[in-house]
């Protein structure tokens, strides 16, 4: 994924925008299923963000390279990566090929979050920074 961000607060909606002149196996799977999970890892998983990001899912199995696992998410035909610390599971509402990416828009169905109450507790000591990485769609679980 190249670009992420909220569009909309009613209904809540994010944008991404996936390169579509190279293989890119999420983007198939997304639009095909019209559905997504957009991940949001921890700082300490910048490698493993980075990894996934740049690596092609037709040529390796970047899950099992990197230890994550994944289930269904419950809203939508998409997995949801267990070890990312924020999970958005959105339903496609648009599509647009803008030059070389496809904008995708999805309503967030649903969002889960595994961090702690320390996390929270801190928030207000010191700045967010969250990266965004992860696209997840159905072919990587559900072919």
């Amino acid at each position: 994924m190249a670009f992420y961000m909220v569009i909309s607060h009613k209904p809540p909606c994010v944008t991404i925008a996936i390169n579509a002149t190279q293989r890119r196996k999420n983007l198939k799977s997304l639009l095909a299923q019209k559905a997504f999970v957009l991940g949001f890892p921890s700082i300490s998983q910048v490698k493993e963000a980075d990894y996934l990001g740049v690596e092609s899912g037709y040529d390796a199995d970047k899950l099992k390279n990197i230890g994550f696992s994944t289930s269904r998410a419950k809203s939508v035909n998409a997995p949801v990566i267990h070890e990312l610390r924020l999970s958005l599971e959105c339903e496609v509402v648009h599509t647009v090929t803008v030059g070389s990416h496809t904008q995708v828009t999805g309503e967030v169905t649903l969002w889960e979050t595994w961090l702690t109450r320390e996390f929270w507790r801190n928030l207000s000591r010191k700045p967010l920074r969250i990266m965004v990485i992860s696209i997840t769609s159905s072919t990587m679980l559900y072919p």
